[in-house]
């Protein structure tokens, strides 16, 4: 298995602890950020995994600098549909987690993270939002193996 595809699943695992064992102890929205930022992390193993070996094998001049220009590297040699939800999804979270947030019932079982987006709209984030997050980042994360371990033969 690949290092970089190793590295992700790690991430997941730790996001996994944070979603079954951490969040129904210690209900807040800083474990939500925390969670967010392993997903977030998983993607970014992949991704930056995928461009460095388009770079290494020469199908790329440069190293992107910005996760946004990895993206559209990657997807352009890449373009599954796999791809192209690993982007949305990351994107998606990567705003939620730069935007203003307010909490509400903290260390309560409806704990919720209400972000306001740049367009003024609200996205509530609750526990069974971010556990759906979370399966789905773990759905991706391992379609994504599938389709690098069935293309080369390492």
């Amino acid at each position: 298995m690949r290092d970089y595809l190793r590295e992700a699943e790690s991430n997941l695992k730790r996001a996994d602890h944070l979603v079954n064992v951490s969040l129904k102890y210690t209900r807040t929205v800083d474990v939500f950020l925390s969670i967010f930022g392993r997903l977030m992390g998983a993607y970014e193993d992949v991704i930056g995994g995928i461009v460095k070996e388009l770079y290494e094998e020469g199908k790329i001049d440069e190293m992107p600098v910005s996760m946004r220009e990895s993206i559209e590297t990657a997807k352009k040699f890449r373009p599954s549909e796999t791809m192209k939800e690993a982007a949305d999804l990351y994107l998606f979270m990567r705003k939620i987690s730069r935007s203003r947030f307010t909490r509400s019932n903290e260390y309560r079982k409806h704990v919720t993270m209400s972000v306001t987006m740049n367009d003024g709209s609200i996205i509530d984030i609750d526990t069974p939002t971010l556990e759906a997050y979370f399966y789905k980042t773990k759905e991706i994360i391992e379609r994504f193996k599938e389709e690098i371990e069935g293309t080369t033969s390492d």
